[in-house]
């Protein structure tokens, strides 16, 4: 089917002017799901559950997931809230200490790999 420009812009007022969805008729993913389940997961887990036994409440409660893939999203969502942990003062890198990148004018090669023979000469290439 073809369109043209005018209709398209059609669809795309319609587009931009639709309401958005109330909360009971948004479909979210089973990773969004586990994303904002897990304060009440990392609530459980502190108080002492495993992944199993909070599996089998999520399962009772009509919410299918494998169990997995709970500890999947779980474990992403967590490693993925955590702040990098902060240097102290004394264990700060000094700046000075990492190794600049090699110069330019230095080739990088396995000579043992490469199948070109270096030269005197062969920077004029």
């Amino acid at each position: 089917m073809k369109y043209t420009l005018s209709d398209i812009d059609v669809i795309k007022k319609r587009l931009l002017s639709s309401p958005p969805l109330p909360p009971e008729k948004r479909i979210i993913t089973l990773k969004t799901a586990v994303q904002k389940l897990e304060p009440a997961l990392q609530n459980l887990l502190k108080k002492g559950y495993t992944y199993e036994q909070i599996h089998k409440i999520l399962k009772e409660n009509g919410f299918n997931i494998s169990l997995n893939t709970l500890i999947k999203y779980s474990k992403e969502v967590k490693t993925h809230n955590v702040e990098p942990k902060r240097l102290k003062k004394t264990q700060k890198t000094n700046k000075r200490s990492i190794s600049p990148l090699p110069a330019l004018n230095k080739p990088i090669i396995n000579k043992k790999e490469s199948h070109f023979t270096i030269y005197d000469d062969s920077d004029d290439i």
